[in-house]
């Protein structure tokens, strides 16, 4: 069949199972390009833009199927999460992910996510709430002010520009001399946190990059065996890590 001729095997299977779904529709609307989408590579963030109708659902409830389907020795469903933009889209995708086989994903919108796991320590405004001060007559024209400009290209660029100075903050600009002639060259330590470790997050990259350094530290002393001098060089070595 031409509709689904880019589906994958695992989606087809779910076809064959159920002749009355809205997995047949989602299926019937996937172009080339789309499927392009959907088979992108999995360790680098994916971001699907289009206008309303466009089909972006359509392209990540499938990408979903097919990363599972096609890494199901690595990835396993319970361990990732859909966050919506609102409980009408969860009422949605609940209904599709079922038959799509990867019904077990957690299904949830990120305010109700973050009150979980931080123990509803924080209060939030209800929707109500937020819609009532947007059209309300004495509304705090500051805070529409902020909203607007949270939404400009000016203030993205602006938090973009911010995280390369940011970024550079963080890297090192000399060498590392744990004790003497004991030398992680700079230029090492910045291949670490600019190439192996950009895809992390910058705190998560400085976690990284520490602990690689301990562990270099850790393998140096080994060549002073069970002495004193090897207790006094882990203490400096440890200080001028911190």
């Amino acid at each position: 069949n031409e509709d689904v001729s880019h589906a994958d095997d695992f989606l087809l299977y779910r076809l064959g199972e159920n002749k009355d779904n809205k997995l047949k529709d989602i299926v019937s609307t996937i172009q080339s390009e789309q499927n392009d989408i959907i088979r992108a590579e999995r360790n680098l963030p994916l971001l699907i833009q289009g206008v309303a109708g466009s089909g972006k659902t359509t392209i990540a409830l499938h990408r979903l199927a097919f990363l599972i389907y096609e890494y199901r020795e690595q990835l396993e469903a319970e361990r990732m999460i859909v966050f919506a933009p609102n409980s009408l889209f969860l009422d949605y995708i609940s209904s599709v992910l079922p038959e799509l086989g990867v019904g077990n994903i957690n299904q949830t919108t990120f305010p109700d996510w973050a009150l979980r796991t931080l123990d509803d320590s924080v209060k939030l405004k209800q929707t109500e709430e937020k819609l009532k001060e947007a059209f309300s007559i004495n509304r705090d024209e500051k805070k529409v002010m902020l909203g607007k400009l949270k939404g400009t290209l000016e203030f993205k660029t602006f938090i973009e520009e911010r995280m390369i100075q940011f970024e550079n903050e963080l890297v090192p600009t000399k060498d590392f001399e744990a004790w003497d002639r004991a030398i992680i060259p700079v230029e090492d330590i910045k291949k670490w946190m600019q190439v192996e470790y950009k895809h992390y997050p910058l705190q998560k990259r400085r976690e990284r990059l520490v602990g690689r350094m301990k562990r270099w530290i850790e393998i140096e002393l080994k060549k002073f065996g069970e002495t004193n001098e090897k207790k006094l060089l882990k203490k400096e070595a440890t200080k001028r890590l911190n």
